[in-house]
């Protein structure tokens, strides 16, 4: 690196706990990065970033050798993809391949470096470590027969612990009846599985509600791929909501886990000029002790 180089505030890594590095990275093998732009000098919450400042980072991710995906002074990101030869001598990492509870994943450790000229417009750099940074938090009971479900109408005493359906629930925190989201849209964040528009139509029906627009939104490559254990999260995410507001479209922005992903599907989701979302909801997570100051910055900012 050359003398100019200077860290990236907050951007230091530590392993998972646990974790051993097993390997090399392949040189030749790419990664694809978030580069987070500061909000433009004055600006408040809704302010873009200053296009000279993404004017600069776009000029030293060319000058390193790697591709300008886009570049979005509004959502205030530079989208990159780079060799991880390239990527390690740009940001002054050294990115290995790291082994904890049985999952491997592409990490680094110490600070992310910057030319001076540029750290000062950027407030993070997401994607180089790829450890899954989010992770559900669903439960699933034991099966229950489908006549043994309490019933879907108003119940006569306080329920005791057992199985319920959304429109209990939401009448236990007596959430306003006469509307039911007609005219808005609500954003669903899912950082794995899918749905399965049979499973919805079946779900619907048993309610006797009429099933809701769903929409899925791909971010960084992800997509609605049902057939994993994330399935229940996702189908839960969907019917509660749709349970409570079935004339809402629903909007499902698919990403994986690692801080990138997460990061940018927020962002998307806030940005969305298409779908408009009025309320975003989000049900995968993990404790802020294990992100990067630069990641939680990033958070702060876009929420």
């Amino acid at each position: 690196m050359s003398d100019d180089r200077v860290v990236l505030r907050g951007s230091e890594r530590d392993p998972v706990p646990g974790a051993t590095r097993v390997g090399d990275v392949d040189p030749a093998s790419t990664v694809d990065l978030t580069i987070v732009v500061r909000r433009s000098a004055g600006g408040g919450p809704g302010t873009g970033a200053d296009p000279s400042d993404v004017a600069s980072v776009d000029a030293f991710v060319r000058g390193a050798g790697m591709q300008v995906l886009s570049a979005d002074a509004e959502r205030r990101v530079v989208l990159v993809r780079a060799t991880v030869a390239q990527a390690s001598a740009a940001f002054g990492v050294e990115l290995g391949e790291y082994r904890a509870a049985g999952a491997t994943y592409r990490g680094r450790v110490g600070a992310v470096h910057l030319p001076s000229s540029v750290a000062p417009a950027v407030v993070a750099v997401l994607g180089l470590d790829d450890r899954p940074q989010a992770r559900m938090h669903f439960k699933q009971g034991p099966p229950i027969p489908v006549g043994d479900l309490p019933p879907t109408a108003r119940a006569e005493t306080p329920p005791h612990p057992s199985p319920l359906w959304p429109a209990q629930v939401a009448e236990l925190y007596s959430f306003p009846t006469g509307v039911d989201g007609t005219g808005q849209t609500i954003g669903i964040l899912e950082l794995g599985g899918g749905y399965r528009d049979a499973d919805l139509d079946a779900y619907f029906e048993k309610i006797g509600t009429v099933r809701p627009t769903v929409i899925a939104v791909p971010v960084d490559g992800g997509s609605n791929a049902p057939g994993g254990d994330a399935d229940g999260e996702v189908m839960l995410d969907i019917e509660v909501s749709g349970a409570v507001a079935p004339g809402a479209t629903i909007a499902v922005y698919f990403a994986d886990p690692t801080d990138r992903g997460f990061y940018d599907a927020l962002s998307v989701a806030v940005h969305d000029k298409a779908n408009h979302p009025t309320v975003v909801t989000i049900s995968w997570g993990g404790p802020e002790d294990s992100w990067t100051e630069q990641a939680r910055q990033a958070f702060d900012a876009v929420l």
